[in-house]
């Protein structure tokens, strides 16, 4: 954190406070990440990377203890009607730590076709998910041509 003195005065009278540290608040909110809109099956995403806020929007870099990492599931919608959501696969690991205020997820692919969308979670150090509100992106598979 940031040390802070404050510096107080009254007419000619003067009075310093003791030093104190500033630091960021615990996290309240995650920035989704932005995913390329597409890939094709097989290759390696860019790396997603999301920022934990605190309440005041600043990166949530000390003493995040609702944060300690941010956990993916991935969900894929249907081709048919009624269009809806179901859990997919993607390769890649789906837990990243929080290192100074990020969260980042490299390495990631997708072996079917279709659109996906992630969700992204906070969770405490026990692994409890937070009431922090998830981030979500998405993202199209193309299938690969030839």
């Amino acid at each position: 954190g940031l040390a802070i003195r404050l510096r107080f005065r009254f007419g000619d009278e003067v009075a310093d406070s003791d030093a104190f540290n500033v630091i960021s608040g615990d996290a309240a909110s995650l920035s989704p990440p932005s995913p390329p809109r597409q890939v094709v099956v097989g290759d390696t995403i860019p790396t997603l990377e999301l920022s934990v806020r605190d309440a005041g929007g600043n990166l949530a870099i000390n003493g995040a203890t609702r944060c300690t990492s941010v956990s993916m599931s991935a969900y894929i919608r249907a081709v048919v009607p009624p269009y809806t959501w179901a859990s997919a696969t993607i390769s890649g690991g789906n837990t990243s730590l929080i290192t100074s205020g990020i969260a980042s997820f490299p390495g990631l692919s997708i072996r079917l076709p279709g659109s996906y969308r992630l969700s992204f979670q906070c969770a405490d150090a026990a692994g409890a998910s937070s009431p922090t509100p998830p981030a979500l992106a998405h993202i199209i598979v193309m299938a690969a041509t030839n």
